[in-house]
């Protein structure tokens, strides 16, 4: 595991964000420049990048982005995101545990609404609506884009029950 800044003494991280990525650095780059971006202070949030059998640049991305909050890498055997995900959190500091995938930008508030709804609703899970970004822009990806916004409605429904999927 690398980290971007000196080890030594410092606050527990409020949250740890935790990306699954393989093989997407442009993508990853992208994310950890929206996380920059957040309109909490650096210091109230850790980044642990999880990378699954990465075998281009991606531990470079890590290394030149430059993030102002707490970064860390772990590199993995290709074991799939679910084990990727399942790593990260233990390894991180953070009392809340967010998950963001690598094909995603968060707009800047997303941090503080996510810890804002956790205040006011304590032991809540929360699940955000953050569009995925994609590079194509085929009938498919559009297809894609509007599956995926009534899935997130469907999931906002008070009557929505939640099964294994």
């Amino acid at each position: 595991m690398r980290k971007n800044k000196a080890a030594g003494p410092a606050a527990r991280p409020r949250a740890t964000v935790v990306i699954p990525t393989h093989n997407r650095p442009e993508s990853l780059q992208r994310l950890l420049h929206a996380l920059a971006a957040q309109s909490v202070r650096a210091e109230a949030f850790e980044v642990v990048v999880a990378a699954d059998g990465c075998t281009d640049d991606t531990a470079d991305a890590v290394a030149s982005s430059g993030a102002p909050f707490a970064l860390n890498l772990i590199e993995l055997p290709h074991l799939g995101a679910a084990a990727a995900r399942n790593r990260g959190a233990e390894v991180a500091h953070g009392d809340v545990l967010i998950f963001i995938d690598d094909d995603v930008e968060p707009v800047p508030t997303l941090l503080e609404e996510h810890l804002h709804t956790l205040d006011r609703h304590p032991g809540a899970i929360v699940l955000g609506c953050t569009q995925p970004v994609l590079e194509m822009r085929t009938v498919l990806h559009a297809e894609l884009c509007r599956w995926w916004h009534d899935h997130i409605l469907a999931l906002r429904r008070s009557d929505h029950r939640f099964t294994y999927r």
